[in-house]
């Protein structure tokens, strides 16, 4: 079984919530991240190339590996997020073929934003941490 977040990306205020906002309410961890999905913008002055990032989750059967310095260092970085999917696992991330299929079971967490308009958390019930990660989420932004 797995538990469920959505919360919109734009609080009553107009205030677009980011990737910065979310990992906010993740601990600092050496789980193993994998971005399968991206879309989003950076600073003119950016390091990261939001475009190569974007084509290379795309087209490559795993997704791009990360840790999780490198994705606190892209959240900081981006202006805007329209998609991203990415998932971490405390050991190693599941085969390709699984992650392609959307099938997360062996995943920590699950980190969704679609369309620019919500986020979407997934964990299995069975893991601590993740269980905890989206408990911080619903303190801190409530649910859609």
């Amino acid at each position: 079984m797995t538990m469920n977040l959505v919360i919109r990306m734009r609080t009553p205020g107009g205030i677009k919530l980011g990737l910065a906002d979310v990992l906010a309410s993740v601990p600092s961890n050496d789980w193993s991240w994998v971005i399968l999905e991206f879309e989003g913008y950076t600073h003119e002055s950016s390091s990261c190339d939001v475009q190569a990032l974007a084509d290379t989750a795309l087209n490559h059967p795993g997704g791009v590996a990360t840790t999780w310095r490198e994705m606190v260092q892209l959240a900081d970085e981006l202006t805007d997020l329209n998609w991203l999917v990415a998932v971490a696992a405390a050991s190693e991330v599941p085969g390709d073929q699984l992650l392609r299929a959307e099938q997360y079971s062996g995943c920590s967490l699950v980190l969704s934003a679609f369309d620019g308009s919500e986020w979407e958390f997934t964990a299995p019930d069975d893991n601590p941490e993740g269980v905890a990660v989206l408990q911080s989420l619903r303190l801190r932004f409530g649910a859609s």
